[in-house]
């Protein structure tokens, strides 16, 4: 059961109704969600290690034991235990014990060419790993001029694979958990592997690429089919990294689950926070994003480029764009978005949004990196929406529906006299079903348009053949539109081809 559910409502309990929430309430969101993570990170983790001597070269499958504070190729030390693990022809174990607590890396750590389970002693009061690897010995994450691929005002390079803390490379079948992974370019790597689980870390400071990169790059920006396939991150903290994540170039089939992206704070000069989760590049196919906590500061939540992918039960704030759905065929369902400038932009084909409730659009936060948005660029989206389907603002409805962007529907009937009556129409296309969902606002998006911050309920329709249908809103539903605000907006899915409409106007109820 995801995490995301018991935070969702706790965290609207400190959000005021159809406002963008404060910094100390997005503060508050992530002091509960640490809370919270912290039970699923334990379950994620192995069990806290004791101390033990380091061992001689193991057997096959045996158990290497990391008690070293050391960087060198001593029995005990992490380097060691890498390179017999590498050596060695069956799966081994890594235990970092506390007595290692957080080791100085001085020079990059031996490629995992190897299926191997790597896993950390013990977490601290805020639930962070108390033991892991730092890169500040050799890696100066003080300047973004240490790790290439970095552009003043672009942000980092997703093609950049440049000193990672932990590389796994043409392997598979690695689990890496428990560890904080800090002040490298990429904090963990899984170049062209499978498999992989990365759980339960929290990777701070990498300014490169990202925290976690998961890529099929052939090693000349390009894309491969089958290699990067099937990878799991799930309960990781990431804070002050280029990317939280990237997923790019052929990663596909991968699982994201219950990881928190912190909003920015005491981050090295020039810094600049791209996206949190970034897919990019062909191929990025049929991978599911659940459960998960962006607290803002960016210019993108997630940002969507494949086929397929499933969005859903994740909570958004404070980001420049919470989601942007490039890519065909994607199903966002039951996130919660709240005090974002833009909910969701949709570029892509056949969208499907279903239940996602949003509200406090409009909120002054302004990303300029990485194809983010600038509140001094004259592109600066001032009608902003809870769904843009056109990226420029409300996309009229046109006769027929011809245009490519699904049309909303109509409130045309909203009255509290006698009995509250809500009903409505759409135009599109002859002869086809749509399903019509209907939300509650308290107020209007500053586009007039709705926001929808409390899914009701939603009805299927089929028009005539001019294209046209006529719906009420259920009986059992229209109770709780003044209980809810007083508002009501809809939105219309063309059930062939999976395309959701912006939100319709936000109308009152009279």
């Amino acid at each position: 059961m995801f995490v995301i559910r018991a935070l969702v409502h706790q965290a609207n309990t400190y959000v005021r109704p159809g406002d963008a929430p404060t910094d100390r309430e997005v503060r508050t969101m992530s002091k509960k969600r640490t809370v919270l993570l912290a039970a699923a990170t334990a379950a994620a983790c192995c069990a806290v290690l004791g101390a033990a001597p380091a061992q001689a070269a193991p057997a096959k499958g045996r158990v290497l034991r990391v008690t070293s504070t050391e960087d060198t190729g001593r029995p005990g030390t992490l380097r060691w235990a890498l390179e017999q693990s590498n050596a060695a022809d069956g799966t081994d174990r890594i235990e970092i014990g506390k007595p290692a607590g957080i080791i100085r890396i001085t020079s990059p750590l031996p490629v995992i060419t190897h299926a191997v389970t790597i896993t950390g002693a013990g977490t601290d009061r805020a639930g962070h790993p108390v033991v892991g690897i730092d890169g500040s010995s050799f890696i100066d994450t003080s300047t973004m001029d240490s790790c290439p691929g970095w552009t003043s005002g672009s942000g980092p390079n997703v093609r950049s694979i440049h000193a990672p803390g932990l590389a796994v490379e043409d392997s598979g079948n690695v689990t890496i958990s428990g560890l904080t992974v800090r002040n490298f370019c990429i904090g963990l790597l899984a170049l062209r592997s499978h498999d992989d689980t990365f759980a339960g870390n929290y990777l701070a400071n990498n300014v490169g690429a990202a925290g976690i990169e998961v890529t099929g790059d052939d090693g000349a920006g390009n894309s491969t089919t089958g290699l990067s396939v099937r990878n799991t991150v799930a309960h990781n903290t990431f804070v002050n990294n280029g990317d939280g994540m990237e997923y790019t170039r052929g990663t596909s089939d991968g699982t994201i689950t219950d990881n928190v992206f912190e909003a920015p704070r005491d981050a090295p000069g020039g810094f600049l926070p791209s996206q949190d989760i970034e897919f990019a590049g062909d191929g990025d196919n049929g991978n599911l994003i659940a459960g998960n906590t962006f607290l803002g500061g960016f210019s993108d939540g997630l940002q969507l480029s494949g086929d397929s992918d499933v969005v859903r039960d994740n909570l958004f704030a404070h980001q420049a764009e919470a989601i942007q759905a490039g890519g065909t065929h994607q199903l966002i369902e039951d996130n919660t978005l709240t005090g974002n400038h833009e909910g969701i932009v949709v570029s892509g084909a056949s969208t499907t949004l279903t239940r996602n409730e949003i509200s406090g659009d409009g909120a002054p936060v302004s990303a300029c990196n990485a194809g983010g948005i600038c509140a001094t660029d004259p592109a600066y989206p001032t009608d902003v929406l809870g769904i843009d389907r056109g990226a420029g603002g409300v996309t009229p409805d046109d006769a027929g529906d011809t245009d490519g962007i699904q049309n909303f529907p109509v409130i045309t009937t909203a009255t509290s006299r006698n009995t509250t009556s809500v009903t409505a129409t759409l135009a599109s296309r002859p002869s086809t079903r749509y399903r019509i969902e209907f939300y509650a606002d308290r107020k209007a998006n500053p586009s007039g348009y709705g926001d929808g911050r409390t899914y009701l309920t939603s009805a299927v329709v089929t028009t005539d053949g001019k294209g046209n249908a006529k719906l009420a809103l259920p009986t059992s539903a229209v109770r709780h539109i003044t209980a809810d605000g007083g508002r009501v907006t809809a939105t219309a899915t063309d059930l062939t081809t999976g395309s959701t409409s912006e939100f319709s106007a936000s109308v009152a109820v009279r």
